[in-house]
């Protein structure tokens, strides 16, 4: 999993379906999920992108999702959104991720 800046984000985000973990390196709950996260990110390789984007640096990318809470969890198809979750609730994260697949 990597961190996706604002200048290559609409490159990596393009085609394909992507799973956009806004988060901030003080964010308690961000940490905690993070291997959650990983574990999807591993399980999912060559299927989704998994990316994280870390709020505090990429204010305009925070911005253009709304973030308003985090970690907040983005999915995209082909660069449009899917769905939002916000939390860290494994099960709709996990949710969030498929119906993506899936759509």
């Amino acid at each position: 999993m990597r961190e996706i800046q604002t200048d290559e984000f609409e490159a990596a985000t393009a085609k394909g379906v992507c799973l956009i973990d806004f988060h901030a390196t003080w964010c308690g709950p961000c940490r905690a999920i993070a291997p959650t996260v990983q574990k999807l990110a591993d399980a999912h390789e060559g299927r989704a992108l998994i990316a994280k984007v870390d709020i505090d640096a990429e204010p305009k990318l925070a911005a253009r999702f709304g973030i308003r809470g985090v970690p907040t969890f983005v999915a995209l198809r082909d660069g449009e959104t899917i769905g939002t979750v916000t939390g860290a609730d494994p099960k709709r994260i996990a949710e969030l991720l498929e119906r993506a697949l899936n759509a």
